[in-house]
């Protein structure tokens, strides 16, 4: 079984693959498809494809905050505490609640997201399914997490006898 230290660097790292992520999207949301250059886009074969996404109504769920933005804000807090756990921070219980969480919202989200592309517009998103990949495994291996610190709670429990 790994390490609780080597799955807290792995969620690190893939918030850091997240954040490259919403960088690229980012980059999507507000400039004007004018000014994109087509062999970027994340279709060549539609240079617009991009920008018409990034800039639809579904692109801002919450409020008038674009999605890659709050995934921004997501990958850093949870990258951060990963790597700090790792660099011997010891996370109580309740922020890592507060991670699963952001993580289920994170999800939700992807699941609504990814239903909307695949169904509604028929259409794919390489950056959007990384994120939402991201996103699922974050979720998992939080749980992993959390499953590892109740188990060994429970047998040092056992162990003193209560």
């Amino acid at each position: 079984m790994p390490r609780i230290e080597d799955v807290w660097l792995i969620i690190g790292l893939l918030c850091v693959a997240g954040i490259v992520d919403t960088i690229y999207v980012l980059r999507f949301t507000f400039v004007p498809k004018a000014d994109v250059d087509p062999e970027a886009a994340c279709r060549i074969d539609d240079p617009g494809h991009c920008q018409t996404l990034f800039q639809s109504e579904t692109a801002k769920l919450v409020g008038n905050i674009p999605n890659s933005a709050l995934g921004f804000v997501f990958y850093g807090v949870v990258g951060i505490s990963g790597f700090a756990y790792v660099l011997g921070t010891a996370l109580p219980i309740w922020w890592i609640v507060l991670l699963i969480a952001a993580a289920l919202g994170a999800v939700a989200m992807s699941v609504y997201l990814f239903h909307h592309l695949v169904f509604v517009r028929k259409t794919t998103c390489v950056p959007c399914f990384i994120g939402q990949g991201i996103n699922v495994l974050i979720l998992v291996l939080l749980g992993f997490q959390v499953w590892r610190y109740f188990t060994i709670l429970s047998q040092q429990r056992s162990l003193l006898g209560q």
